[in-house]
């Protein structure tokens, strides 16, 4: 989609998400790791902040292939002489 390029919210975003897995090796380990997991606070705080700029990266995500779509049907209504 090039919004790492493009977009500078979301290259903000992922550098951000970036850091914070690489502060906190933890992360990934709890995400797609297994068993039982136990957090200290400090860790359970690191954990939330990653995952909420991971919920705004995936709202920018979706926001962009929502409006390409429109632009794709619109051209699409052009080409077909509906507009």
């Amino acid at each position: 989609m090039g919004l790492l390029h493009t977009d500078e919210k979301y290259a903000k975003l992922f550098k951000k998400s970036d850091e914070l897995q690489k502060v906190h090796p933890f992360i990934m380990k709890v995400l797609e790791g297994t068993g039982e997991v136990s957090l200290t606070a400090e860790e359970h705080g690191a954990l939330v902040e990653y995952l909420g700029v991971k919920i705004e990266m995936d709202d920018i995500e979706r926001q962009h292939i929502y409006f390409h779509g429109h632009k794709d049907n619109f051209a699409y209504l052009k080409k077909i002489g509906v507009l």
